[in-house]
């Protein structure tokens, strides 16, 4: 089993499976929109068409480090196949 809370090496070249879940297994998602918040908060940070806020400043993007290969969301969880 990993260690917690040690320092992790991520190398360019591999791919990396992500998940989050609720705390204590709840709902993360509870209806339709918080699916397509989700959805939209992934495209902001990784499409190539740059977005600001609401003073302009632009967002980070992260399409040139990081491409989502796959991607499952459920009720309480969500996994990210992703690769550097």
């Amino acid at each position: 089993m990993p260690k917690r809370n040690s320092i992790k090496q991520y190398g360019a070249g591999e791919f990396y499976h992500c998940y989050n879940r609720g705390v204590n297994k709840s709902i993360i998602f509870k209806n339709d929109d918080d699916y397509t918040y989700f959805l939209s908060l992934l495209k902001r940070h990784l499409s190539l068409e740059p977005t600001n806020d609401k003073t302009r400043r632009p967002y980070p993007h992260y399409v040139d480090h990081v491409d989502v290969v796959a991607y499952c969301l459920m009720p309480n969880h969500f996994h990210l196949l992703v690769y550097l």
